[in-house]
């Protein structure tokens, strides 16, 4: 017994210093860049270069008849558009250049970047200017409906895992209802409530799917760590527990939360994603950390 314990142990702290972070509750997440998210952005930018290469040529032939004002306001509709669909750097990313294109190609004289008419000058940086507000509102506009709706898609993950405790009675009716529901709203591949038993040694009670494999010795023991520390913690990809690494089987990312009915510990709620590209986010740590303490307090009652 002493032994297990002191591996338990043993496995907790290299899984904990495996870059496996404590979750903050209200800090802003830091945008996740990924290989796919780089590849993405390179595209889009280079969209944005395409476009703007291809306004500047079709304007051309007509810089001599249609006029620097009305030159300036098509490339304000391509930065709008631009804003509007890939974003605020996008959009200033696209006023600079249209700048930078208008100047050089469209405004006498042509091929450099001197201007000998004040007019043109003024002219210049007013579309510079108004460019840049309009990128930056719009961007506000665009971040603010987010939010938005990320707030509302939080109420509604919130108000579908509280539906799971309205209707149980009992332990063995709420736990897999709890394991169940966080699956579905989290999109996880695996899930697991674990509850102390008289020796205050986590046991595994309830699983979803019910056929899911149960936790490793590593897993257990992190789930031991955060029970004891009553800190919610998630691990990325970048641990393996050996079993799995035997197996041949890649470890995801593993989130776990404690059960609580006030100060009292009551269990951990523990979860894997094995099939994702994006970080656990504040928004779900503060939605996931809200219904571990009301399945905590559901738990105590009964």
């Amino acid at each position: 017994m002493r032994r297990t314990q002191l591996k338990r142990e043993s496995d907790a702290r290299r899984l904990l210093s495996a870059r496996s972070v404590t979750l903050p509750t209200h800090e802003t997440d830091e945008e996740n860049v990924g290989d796919g998210s780089l590849r993405a952005r390179i595209l889009r930018y280079a969209a944005i270069l395409a476009v703007l290469g291809v306004t500047t040529a079709a304007l051309l032939p007509l810089r001599e008849t249609v006029g620097l004002l009305n030159i300036g306001l098509v490339y304000l509709v391509v930065v709008i558009g631009v804003t509007i669909f890939a974003g605020r750097r996008a959009g200033v990313l696209s006023s600079v250049l249209g700048f930078l294109l208008l100047n050089y190609f469209l405004v006498p004289p042509y091929l450099t970047f001197i201007i000998d008419d004040f007019r043109n000058i003024l002219a210049l940086f007013v579309f510079l200017g108004v460019s840049l507000l309009i990128s930056w509102l719009i961007a506000d506009a665009r971040e603010q409906a987010r939010q938005a709706q990320l707030r509302a898609e939080d109420v509604l993950r919130l108000y579908e895992l509280s539906q799971a405790l309205a209707g149980a009675r009992r332990t063995e009716e709420i736990l897999p209802a709890v394991v169940q529901k966080v699956c579905d709203v989290f999109d996880a591949d695996r899930c697991w409530a674990l509850l102390p038993d008289e020796q205050q040694q986590l046991q595994v009670s309830a699983t979803s799917p019910a056929t899911a494999s149960l936790p490793t010795h590593g897993e257990m023991a992190l789930a031991a760590q955060v029970f004891q520390e009553g800190s919610p913690v998630v691990s990325g990809k970048e641990w393996q527990s050996e079993h799995k690494k035997e197996q041949g089987q890649e470890s995801g990312q593993v989130v776990m939360v404690p059960l609580r009915a006030g100060q009292k510990r009551t269990g951990v709620l523990a979860f894997e994603r094995q099939h994702t590209h994006t970080a656990f986010t504040s928004a779900e740590q503060t939605v996931l950390a809200t219904f571990a303490d009301q399945a905590g307090v559901a738990l105590e009652r009964l």
